[in-house]
């Protein structure tokens, strides 16, 4: 119900005509000590209808004066997102970006001045059917923006980067891809509802966090 794995990434980046898959943005993303913030990216999307989600709804925009194309401000695009439904279960992401958020990132933790604070995160997943056309499958509800820490173990914050070659159809040519991997866990702070939906009319909340003060 939580795990979306494999998703069509490249379709944001480098769209083709194809049958339409499952496809995810990191909408908002700051925190782990990162001066400048995360550079922003502009992807394609085939959300044509509103976002009910708040960061997707300030993002997408008009790309033409065709309405079947729409272009999306987001900060990346997302391969893999896994949860396993429970309010204290880590997040995992995998996420291609700005080659310059992941230089930061890794400078960072070279430098030993990555932190584990996840200011603000919040993620947009969608999904299609043949009957109803595209729908939004995952996003952080209420509050729209999550806090979390990414999980370390012994001192060792669990942050991968990496590097991909990918095809430029058409051209001969190959660009390389930056992106990142995350494990995301509660603040012990805030209470969350995420939005999920395994299909267009079966969807609903789920709580995410744990917090064990009053104040």
């Amino acid at each position: 119900m939580y795990n979306h794995k494999n998703m069509n990434w490249p379709q944001a980046l480098l769209p083709k005509m194809g049958d339409p898959t499952k496809m995810g943005y990191l909408m908002k993303f700051s925190g782990l000590g990162l001066e400048g913030g995360f550079k922003p990216i502009t992807a394609f999307t085939p959300f044509t209808q509103e976002p009910t989600s708040g960061p997707a709804k300030e993002g997408i925009g008009d790309m033409s004066s065709d309405p079947g194309v729409k272009k999306i401000d987001c900060l990346g695009v997302i391969a893999d997102f896994e949860w396993g439904g429970g309010a204290g279960d880590p997040i995992k992401l995998t996420v291609y970006t700005n080659s310059s958020n992941v230089t930061q990132m890794e400078d960072k933790k070279t430098k030993g001045t990555l932190k584990p604070e996840v200011e603000t995160l919040a993620w947009w997943i969608i999904d299609y059917t043949n009957a109803a056309g595209w729908y939004e499958v995952s996003y952080p509800k209420e509050p729209e923006l999550v806090k979390g820490k990414i999980l370390t173990t012994d001192g060792n914050i669990a942050l991968k980067t990496f590097a991909e070659k990918i095809e430029l159809e058409g051209r001969g040519e190959t660009t390389l891809i930056r992106g990142f991997s995350i494990t995301v866990i509660p603040t012990m702070l805030e209470l969350n509802a995420m939005h999920y939906a395994n299909e267009p009319n079966h969807k609903g909340a789920a709580g995410w966090g744990v917090k064990l003060s009053a104040d």
